[in-house]
């Protein structure tokens, strides 16, 4: 019962205080979520452009049909 009651209140203190709106979105590298972020409304799908790279991904228009391929992305490259 305690158990519960202590889910009870992460969850309500979760939806008062976060944004249930990006639970499963996809985010880039940045923090910018797809399809949501400010800039970002187009670019609703996410692409890991790097192979056997899992841990850098960015959002895209459009998934690509094969490679080499051209994307279009609003990235910010260093």
């Amino acid at each position: 019962m305690i158990f519960i009651m202590i889910m009870l209140i992460i969850s309500i203190n979760g939806f008062l205080i976060g944004n249930p709106r990006v639970l499963g979105i996809p985010h880039d590298n940045e923090g910018n979520y797809c399809a949501i972020s400010p800039n970002y409304e187009s670019f609703k799908f996410i692409l890991y452009p790097e192979k056997d790279n899992y841990n850098y991904f960015i959002c895209v228009e459009n998934c690509p049909e094969k490679a080499p391929y051209t994307i279009k992305c609003n990235c910010k490259f260093n």
